[in-house]
């Protein structure tokens, strides 16, 4: 996570454009229960909306670091949890969403990046 994170200009930052990524706090990622989508509950938004108060200023340095693209990629990734909630959609389109876009990267970097 750490090496992919510096990739997009996280730096030391990794933990957080992770938890931007998966939507999860950094601690659930590790223990890998955000993979498992086994963490949805409301406990989990509070915890989410706490961090956001607490590290706005950093998620603000973060989007001025990262590529254009990856705010794309994060705009997207929000905007299908946010359809798959109002739908009730058991589909988890960020699963989807991830996969096309490492393929597209992948192409367009022609393997350059170790690690995708």
């Amino acid at each position: 996570i750490r090496r992919q994170c510096q990739v997009f200009g996280a730096g030391d930052m990794y933990p957080l454009l992770a938890s931007m990524i998966m939507a999860r706090p950094w601690n659930d990622i590790l223990e890998r229960q955000a993979l498992t989508g086994a963490s949805e509950g409301g406990e989990d938004k509070d915890k989410i909306k706490l961090y956001v108060v607490k590290y706005a200023v950093d998620i603000g340095a973060m989007m001025n670091k990262v590529p254009r693209q990856m705010l794309l990629l994060l705009k997207a990734n929000d905007c299908l949890r946010h359809v798959d909630r109002r739908l009730g959609s058991p589909t988890n389109t960020f699963v989807i969403t991830a996969r096309i876009s490492s393929r597209a990267i992948r192409s367009l970097v022609g393997g350059g990046l170790s690690g995708w």
